[in-house]
C-alpha cells in the first residue's frame, strides 16, 4: 500500500505511518521535514515583497544532502537533478487542467503514481496557516482535487488544515 503525506510548514506530525512525505516551495526549510521525499516547485523564480522567493543553490544542496527529489513544472537549470512534472500525461489522465496551486499538482501526482492513502497536514488558507489572505482560488482548487482523490484513495485531512470547512467552522445556515 502506497501512502503519502502532503505537508506545509509548521507543527510536526507522525510521519511514520506514511511511505513518503511531500512538501512544496520553501517548506523544505522547516524542521519538521527530516523525512522529506519530494519537494514540488511549480513556479519560476519570482519576487515576493521585493525578495527572490527561491534560493535554487540551497535547494539543490539540501536535496542532494537529504535525498529528496525536486519535482518542477519548468526547466530550472540551477536544479540539475530535478524531475519534470508529467503535466500532459496527468491532464490527459484526469481530463482537466484545473490546477490552482502547487498542492493541486501534488494531489494529482499522488493519484497518477497510484497512492492509496493521502494525508494532509499544516495546510490551509483561512486559519492563519497560510501567509496570504486572498487564497480563495487556491483553496477551491485544492478542495476540488481532494474530492477527486477521495474517489480513488483514502483521504485524511488533519485538524491542522482548514479544508472542507466553512470560514465559521459551521455548516451553512447553522448558527453558533
Amino acid at each position: 500500500m502506497k501512502t503519502v503525506a502532503i505537508v506545509g510548514s509548521g507543527v510536526p506530525f507522525q510521519t511514520e505511518k506514511y511511505n513518503e512525505v511531500w512538501a512544496n516551495n520553501n517548506a523544505y526549510l522547516s524542521f519538521a521535514f527530516r523525512q522529506l521525499n519530494k519537494l514540488f516547485i511549480m513556479h519560476k523564480q519570482h519576487k515576493k515583497r521585493g525578495e527572490l522567493v527561491y534560493d535554487w543553490g540551497d535547494i539543490a544542496i539540501k536535496a542532494k544532502q537529504n535525498g529528496f527529489q525536486v519535482i518542477t513544472l519548468h526547466d530550472i537549470l540551477e536544479l540539475p537533478d530535478r524531475v519534470a512534472y508529467p503535466y500532459e500525461e496527468i491532464v490527459r489522465m484526469f481530463d482537466t487542467d484545473y490546477f490552482a496551486s502547487t498542492i493541486c499538482y501534488q494531489i494529482a501526482y499522488a493519484l497518477y503514481q497510484g497512492f492509496s492513502t493521502i494525508g494532509f497536514y499544516n495546510l490551509g488558507h483561512f486559519s492563519g496557516v497560510s501567509d496570504e489572505t486572498d487564497d480563495l482560488n487556491e483553496r477551491c482548487g485544492e478542495e476540488y482535487w481532494i474530492g477527486r482523490a477521495s474517489q480513488l484513495a483514502s483521504v485524511y485531512v488533519d485538524k491542522t488544515c482548514d479544508y472542507l470547512t466553512t470560514t465559521t467552522g459551521l455548516p451553512y445556515a447553522i448558527k453558533g
